[in-house]
């Protein structure tokens, strides 16, 4: 007896020592505290990100005004997120938060970022609540959510300004369930009004936020096992339904515009359906992510795969009456599916899909995964099960971090595109060449010529750029204008390369041809100043120099502030010896852009024609000084100087302009210098 007694004593203390994932799972603190401080590490370095040049512009920089005044609120629920009425995207929430930010931060990039990376972490703490609230254990709930905070494929959403309402749109979700849930447990009214309140800020921060009473009710009457049709539920119904009919009254008063054929729709659905089983992949393995993704068919397969897998799972909970893993299966599905019925213009070059968009359809991922930890948690594998899932987690640390620098600026943001052989990634990145001071073009040749390779030819804007550069750069005009119509022949739908061939052809002295061209760019777009201002060209090539007047002041009455309209309108006043007329476009032009030379050369060339040599010298010296190797300057400035009597500085300017290759002036300096 004494033997078994004593046996029975034997398990020694370090079997009964609890772990240290026992130890942790109490210690919820330090769980919220550890959620905070990391991802903020990770992140925080976004706060001296730059702007890309993309939406970034088009809705901050281009709005700055209205963004910095309080009493402009009102027009953000009247138009779209540009502050226009002519994309479909109605997302006033979230414009308001950028005001907060543009009135707090004076407009600087660092607190739209700050504010971005504050979001997610209430995000992941909001997460950690939920999941904590639908009985999961306390180390499920914290591995799932660290999970969430740490995901590569949500770097795109914390690091870019404009993803905003993908992560707002999360968070606000999370507290509409939470307090959805605490209402139908406590029957507190607050609960029932916070459940409204964010309700409201989801639908009205982004459109998918819609669908989402689906699986309020899913949550409602199988989860919970209430009443479907009890006055609770009508109450409820009449809430959401009430919500979303006065935010598509009001999205349809503030978009006035239909979107292309295929942008929206059945179609661009079905096209758009491998985003499911390619997102849900990278959520499993996340490489080969861009901030400019397309469809990839390894992912495609092996997310299909596991669509499947994780369907036979959550049918078997199911059948066992396990139906939370279904409910974030279904979540998963039907919120990133909402994204779905949107197409860019050449998605399958240019974007086929945005990795930020899986930031709310990955909550309901992290639900069915947190349900599936928990379960093995309760174990004898449990230490087993907690160290591999939260490997996982940190191994996310290093991908999410040096992902997240491809947002840093626009020329990281496309170059990591253009790594994945993206040809609009590339198109867009010599862009940024062109643009840069000064300008790039060996690169932006060279990115160019590889977005017309990877896209096997087909991407129009490509050959359009490449023809801007042979135009511009090379000074091929014969070239430039093939590169053009070929964009044509790809997309005769952009009104841009016919103007600019227009442009090659006047210069090819295909005055017929420039016509035909500036004829269809009108019938596509009537308002477009260019096209008034090249037809202003062609008669003024022709000499006909009243019509191209008439046509260079309907280029200025479209646009007040075309330099080169100005200039070229003096110059067509100059050639009717207006020269009054003449001289004020010159200084219209100037008080534009007092680093146009051709203003002043021109103005120069009217008081040269007015006999005021002085006058004509002082102007010659601004444009010399503007431009470069302009040889036509430095001859006239040698004729104004020969009637001042200065033959030296004459001969001198004459020379100069011979050696920068204009012939003629070899003549003027045999005749008059010795």
């Amino acid at each position: 007896m004494s033997k078994q007694r004593k046996k029975s004593t034997l398990p020694t203390e370090t079997a009964l020592k609890p772990s240290v994932f026992d130890r942790f799972e109490d210690q919820p603190m330090w769980h919220i505290l550890i959620l905070l401080i990391v991802p903020f590490f990770i992140y925080i370095k976004a706060v001296g990100f730059d702007y890309i040049h993309l939406d970034d512009v088009a809705i901050l920089q281009n709005n700055a005004f209205n963004l910095s005044h309080w009493q402009n609120i009102g027009i953000f629920f009247k138009t779209d997120i540009f502050l226009s009425r002519y994309s479909n995207l109605y997302r006033p929430v979230q414009t308001v938060s950028f005001m907060l930010d543009t009135i707090l931060g004076a407009g600087r990039t660092w607190l739209y970022h700050l504010s971005n990376l504050i979001y997610h972490l209430l995000t992941v703490i909001s997460l950690y609540s939920l999941l904590r609230f639908l009985k999961i254990k306390n180390l499920a709930a914290f591995i799932l959510s660290f999970f969430f905070a740490l995901h590569p494929l949500l770097a795109g959403a914390v690091s870019w300004i404009p993803a905003r309402a993908d992560v707002l749109v999360g968070l606000w979700i999370v507290l509409s369930l939470l307090t959805f849930g605490k209402y139908i447990k406590t029957g507190k009214p607050l609960q029932l009004i916070l459940h409204i309140l964010f309700f409201a800020l989801a639908v009205f921060t982004k459109e998918t936020a819609v669908l989402f009473p689906i699986l309020f009710l899913f949550y409602y009457s199988l989860i919970l096992n209430e009443n479907i049709n009890s006055k609770k539920t009508i109450l409820f119904v009449v809430v959401w339904v009430a919500i979303i009919a006065l935010f598509f009254y009001l999205r349809s008063k503030a978009i006035a515009t239909d979107l292309p054929a295929g942008a929206v729709g059945i179609d661009a659905f079905i096209n758009n359906l491998p985003t499911l089983s390619i997102l849900l992949a990278k959520a499993f393995i996340p490489v080969s992510l861009s901030p400019m993704p397309l469809f990839e068919s390894t992912f495609t397969t092996l997310g299909t795969l596991l669509l499947l897998l994780l369907l036979i799972i959550v049918i078997k909970k199911a059948l066992s009456k396990q139906l939370l893993p279904l409910l974030g299966y279904i979540w998963f599905l039907v919120l990133l599916a909402g994204c779905l019925p949107f197409q860019l213009k050449d998605s399958k070059f240019l974007q086929a899909y945005s990795e930020q968009e899986v930031y709310l359809p990955l909550i309901g991922l992290t639900i069915l995964l947190a349900y599936l930890l928990h379960e093995k948690l309760q174990n004898d594998s449990r230490e087993k099960y907690a160290w591999f899932s939260l490997l996982i987690v940190l191994i996310f640390i290093p991908l999410a971090s040096v992902y997240s620098d491809s947002y840093k600026d626009s020329e990281a943001y496309f170059g990591r595109a253009a790594e994945l052989n993206n040809a609009g990634a590339y198109t867009k990145r010599g862009e940024e060449y062109i643009n840069s001071t000064p300008k790039d073009y060996v690169n932006a040749l060279a990115d160019f010529n590889s977005a017309v390779e990877v896209s096997g030819g087909a991407y129009a804007p490509a050959y359009y750029d490449l023809g801007r550069v042979t135009a511009d750069y090379i000074k091929n005009h014969q070239d430039a204008e093939t590169d053009f119509t070929q964009a044509i022949l790809l997309d005769s739908t952009v009104i841009d390369p016919y103007i600019d061939r227009a442009d090659e052809r006047l210069k090819l002295q295909n005055a017929n041809g420039a016509v035909l061209d500036l004829m269809k760019a009108q019938s596509m777009d009537s308002t477009d100043s260019r096209i008034y201002y090249t037809f202003g060209k062609v008669y003024i090539g022709a000499r006909n120099f009243p019509i191209a007047i008439e046509k260079l002041s309907k280029a200025i009455a479209l646009n007040n502030y075309y330099t080169e309209a100005y200039t070229d309108r003096a110059l067509a006043y100059y050639q009717l010896s207006n020269y009054p007329k003449a001289i004020e476009d010159c200084n219209k032009a100037i008080s534009i852009n007092r680093a146009f030379f051709t203003a002043y050369y021109n103005k120069a060339m009217v008081y040269y024609a007015m006999n005021k040599m002085d006058t004509t010298v002082k102007l010659l010296d601004t444009t010399l000084a503007l431009a470069d190797n302009f040889y036509f300057g430095y001859f006239y400035r040698g004729m104004a100087k020969k009637q001042l009597h200065d033959m030296k500085g004459a001969c001198s300017d004459w020379q100069e302009s011979l050696s920068l290759g204009f012939a003629m002036a070899a003549d003027t300096i045999k005749r008059y210098c010795k």
